[in-house]
């Protein structure tokens, strides 16, 4: 027998309500830019909030779930008191966080995040920083809404007697009850049983900002930035020595030649195509030193473009990748910056800077752009077209299990930019490549016998990258357009090498198309480069400023050539006199090739400087 109590039916619908009121509040007090959008879209923000807002209900629900059955098996009345105080508490401080979040967005025109809890520390700044009305309105809305919210919930929620059963029953009935609605709340907690859990990507429909955040739950987004950072709080667990001297050691290794860098264009306002290659390693690509014969029509594009052969993943995670490429923003080795909203206002992306110059720009995704947040930090840097797999037709003879095959999302594109005024920028992130590897091609035994579908995977998705290439030079727009290309991270291959090390993260990097100069067509070089640098190139090429990426540098300057990479807890240095990796659970640092000793010392100096100094950067942020 399943005890389904309807009280906790009524508690959720009564979050669900009080988190709608909560939005109509929002809006209404920032009315006045909610408004512009259009009426119909700002109301659409309700429906889109709602797994949100389902969500952080869920999280209220599991303990009240807990409550209502041990006041089943005991009919203890005390429990139901606990349960009211534990409700006026939720509501209360929900709508804290609401009213929080309505002034926060006001001045700052940022959600509420878990670093701004630290003005609590010191009180007096709080109350200071706030206008007396706002300040006085603000309380006095919250606690004459909690009274009446409360009052009226309570009307609903009454203690009433459980039925008279034996206390085994009710042991047996309790246990029951609270595994399988304890699953069910935690399915709603996690946004249901998809691979990816709920983020704030979900709810995102519009580029207008504002009705985004207007449909972001905020204690949710305050309890999530909060679990994000917990492991770290605002103190930066990789010091190894004093600020000034990690700072000035940071700034020489990103000191720039004096000389003029190469330029390679023909023009200065080309179309740019950035296609992210979801997975590649260098392994598999041969003009790379990777196994021959998995990559031919990349080989063969690399014969009439700008090779970098000697090229590593700032991370190991797209979500580590993609603001790497985009933002020219180093991996963290705990942290994430892209799954922390807040902080997008403390980088850029090369998006904004084209803008200025008349670009428009698209993202396009076979996949979720759900995960790892990227959806959210695509709309925030003002793409102006964001397509992932809900936004295609459903086609089971062109969908996987992860999403839309690659085969189908290049014709996606092509349909895409042929409609496009020009110049655009333009971004595919592939997908085939990506495990479970259900790509619509068999198995070949192209190398070994393991990683065989991981292989297969690349095979395929450099065959649909052929075609793409074949059908693009045919049209009017390809002779304008510089085409790069680029893994998001590495992946396992048959040479087994492990996630630390300096070859597990070297990958592809091409820079193609009909805009490059004669000369440069065909040009492979072998110094070390990274997914950061991609920024400094491309706009220096254009002739517009960068220095507001600091963690970038052009990839034709020959001084200070280096890449720096993170896995957990730890980084890689890749330099020309050697490679060098730290693993802080392993508590040491070891090279992978030859360093004279008094090398070593430089350059593990290096390296703990500037994983220090991007670290307390993020933290900063």
């Amino acid at each position: 027998m399943l005890y389904i109590p309807k009280k906790l039916i009524l508690i959720f619908l009564g979050l669900m309500l009080l988190f709608t009121a909560h939005r109509l509040l929002f809006i209404l007090y920032h009315f006045s830019i909610c408004s512009k959008k259009g009426f119909g879209l700002l109301m659409e923000s309700f429906g889109y909030a709602i797994p949100l807002d389902l969500s952080t209900a869920c999280y209220v629900c599991l303990l009240s779930l807990i409550l209502i059955i041990l006041q089943y098996a005991t009919n203890k009345k005390i429990i139901y008191r606990i349960h009211q105080v534990y409700l006026c508490a939720i509501v209360f401080i929900s709508t804290l966080v609401a009213v929080a979040d309505i002034v926060i967005y006001e001045t700052m025109n940022t959600k509420i995040h878990f670093q701004l809890l630290y003005h609590l520390n010191h009180p007096s700044e709080v109350f200071r920083s706030a206008p007396t009305s706002v300040f006085l309105i603000g309380v006095s809305f919250i606690l004459i809404f909690t009274f009446s919210y409360c009052k009226l919930l309570f009307k609903i929620y009454t203690f009433s007697e459980a039925p008279p059963h034996k206390w085994y029953v009710k042991v047996l009935v309790s246990l029951l009850s609270f595994g399988i609605l304890g699953l069910i709340i935690g399915a709603g907690i996690r946004g249901g049983f998809q691979p990816i859990p709920i983020n704030e990507s979900k709810v995102y429909y519009t580029h207008h900002q504002v009705l985004n955040d207007a449909a972001v739950n905020p204690s949710w987004t305050l309890m999530h930035s909060y679990i994000e950072n917990a492991q770290t709080g605002s103190t930066n667990p990789y010091i190894f020595m004093e600020k000034e001297k990690a700072g000035e050691i940071v700034k020489n290794m990103y000191a720039t030649s004096d000389s003029a860098f190469d330029m390679f264009l023909t023009t200065q306002r080309p179309n740019i195509a950035y296609l992210i290659l979801e997975s590649w390693t260098a392994d598999v690509v041969s003009v790379c030193g990777g196994e021959k014969g998995i990559t031919p029509q990349f080989d063969s594009l690399s014969r009439s473009g700008i090779l970098f052969s000697n090229a590593y993943a700032s991370g190991q995670l797209s979500h580590q990748g993609i603001p790497a490429i985009l933002s020219s923003y180093p991996s963290q080795p705990i942290t994430s910056i892209i799954q922390n909203s807040n902080k997008y206002p403390r980088f850029s992306c090369i998006n904004r800077e084209l803008k200025k110059e008349g670009y428009n720009s698209s993202f396009y995704y076979g996949g979720q752009l759900i995960y790892g947040n990227i959806k959210r930090y695509l709309y925030y840097n003002q793409f102006d077209e964001v397509k992932e797999e809900s936004d295609f037709s459903a086609n089971p003879r062109t969908t996987g299990k992860l999403g839309i095959h690659d085969e189908q999302m290049f014709k996606n594109w092509m349909d895409a930019i042929n409609k496009k005024k020009e110049p655009f920028f333009t971004c595919l992130f592939t997908l085939s490549s990506h495990s479970p590897y259900d790509m619509p091609m068999k198995e070949k035994p192209l190398w070994g016998t393991s990683e065989i579908k991981y292989v297969t995977s690349i095979f395929y998705s450099d065959s649909c990258l052929g075609v793409f290439f074949k059908e693009a030079k045919l049209q009017p727009w390809y002779k304008n357009t510089l085409f790069v290309l680029v893994a998001d991270h590495s992946n396992h291959s048959p040479r087994n090498y492990a996630n630390s090390s300096v070859e597990h993260n070297h990958i592809p990097l091409l820079i193609c198309g009909d805009v490059l100069k004669q000369n440069y067509r065909g040009k492979v070089i072998s110094r070390i480069a990274s997914q950061t640098d991609i920024t400094a190139t491309v706009l220096s090429q254009l002739k517009i400023p960068h220095q507001q990426y600091r963690w970038s540098k052009n990839l034709f300057d020959t001084i200070n050539v280096f890449a720096f990479y993170t896995f957990y807890d730890g980084y890689g240095l890749v330099t020309p006199k050697g490679n060098l990796v730290w693993d802080k659970k392993a508590g040491r640092a070891y090279t992978t090739n030859t360093f004279s000793k008094d090398d070593f010392v430089i350059f593990k100096a290096k390296g703990e400087a500037y994983l220090q100094e991007l670290f307390q950067e993020y933290l900063d942020f």
